[in-house]
C-alpha cells in the first residue's frame, strides 16, 4: 500500500540535493507514516504539493546502509529507497520534535546515491531549538 503526504510547499529539487520543508503541524502525521513503513504496513510515502514535484520514500532490505537509493522515476519524481537505519533515524527526530515541540535541529540530511552521484533528501523543520552556545557548551562540560 502506498501512502500519501500532501506538503504545503513544493520539494525542492537542486542538482544533487532534495529540500523538503516540514511545518511543525505536520510531524506527527509523518512520525505515523514513517511508523507504518517501518512496519512493513506500508510499501511507500509520497511527499508532495498538490502540483509540482514529489518525493517517493520507501525502506529496502538494508538493516545498516550508509547511502539511500536514488532514483528518478520521472522528471517530477525521485525515489529514495532508505535503509532501516536512515527509515528509523528521521523517524527518531520526528518523534522527538513531536514530544518537545520543536526539532533538535533545523534540518536533517539523509545522504543518497544516484548512479555514481550522490544525492540527498534535507529534511527541514519549520520549529527547532536554536544552537547551543560556546559559553553553555563550556558549562556542561565543566560539570
Amino acid at each position: 500500500m502506498n501512502r500519501f503526504v500532501s506538503l504545503p510547499n513544493e520539494p525542492l529539487i537542486g542538482a544533487n540535493e532534495v529540500v523538503v520543508e516540514v511545518p511543525h503541524d505536520m510531524v506527527a502525521a509523518l512520525a505515523l507514516e514513517f511508523s507504518l513503513l517501518l512496519s512493513n504496513l506500508a510499501t511507500a510515502l509520497r511527499l508532495g504539493a498538490k502540483h509540482g514535484a514529489s518525493i517517493l520514500i520507501s525502506v529496502g532490505h538494508g538493516t545498516s546502509v550508509s547511502k539511500a537509493t536514488v532514483r528518478r522515476q520521472r522528471l517530477d519524481t525521485i525515489s529514495f529507497e532508505l535503509g532501516r537505519n536512515q527509515a528509523e533515524y528521521l523517524l527518531a527526530a520526528l518523534l522527538h520534535a513531536y514530544r518537545d515541540g520543536v526539532a533538535e535541529v533545523n534540518h536533517l540530511h539523509i545522504e543518497g546515491i544516484e548512479g555514481s552521484g550522490l544525492f540527498d533528501l534535507t529534511v527541514m523543520f519549520e520549529r527547532y531549538r536554536e544552537p547551543m552556545s560556546g559559553s553553555d557548551a563550556t558549562k556542561l562540560m565543566n560539570e
